[in-house]
């Protein structure tokens, strides 16, 4: 880990969010990593998702959020809520308008039952128990290892069955 420590804008710390008779509700690495312009090299779409420096989602979302697109979204900024079943995906920066396009999206592209939540100020997209199996199928095979705790699996479980109509 320390090969990022030049990246971070703080250093990475470790924590741990507690649930009933003290058993680890959810655990992980919090990382901030530092804005450079030469990394829009790696991001030349950057411009289609920042107007005026605001973040939104563009019109074309449609044609842009694919399976491997989902799973790195998912690894970088979703939660799996273990007592309910379901995948909270965090569009906290974003409008009203933009959070709805992206659940039609989910919901349409994807068929993936899902609802809008609302925390605090802010609206994140919930993809409901009904949904994870689908979900699960569409993105596994771009998630990293390490990263299958935000779909419920234990690291290196993959889903044994794959089918085409689910």
């Amino acid at each position: 880990m320390f090969i990022i420590f030049n990246l971070c804008s703080a250093k990475p710390f470790f924590y741990k969010k507690w649930h009933n008779a003290n058993k680890v509700f959810d655990y992980g690495y919090y990382i901030n990593t530092i804005t450079l312009p030469c990394f829009n090299y790696f991001s030349p779409a950057e411009d289609i998702f920042y107007v005026n420096n605001v973040k939104i989602v563009p019109n074309d979302i449609y044609n842009l959020l694919t399976p491997i697109a989902l799973a790195f979204w998912i690894m970088d900024d979703a939660s799996y809520h273990i007592r309910d079943k379901l995948l909270v995906l965090c569009t906290d920066s974003f409008t009203h308008s933009d959070v709805l396009r992206l659940m039609i999206v989910l919901e349409k592209k994807f068929k993936l039952n899902c609802i809008i939540e609302r925390k605090g100020t802010n609206l994140r997209i919930v993809i409901k128990a009904t949904s994870m199996y689908r979900l699960k199928i569409l993105v596994q095979d771009h998630i990293h290892h390490s990263m299958m705790y935000k779909l419920g699996l234990p690291n290196n479980k993959l889903l044994a069955i794959k089918s085409p109509n689910n």
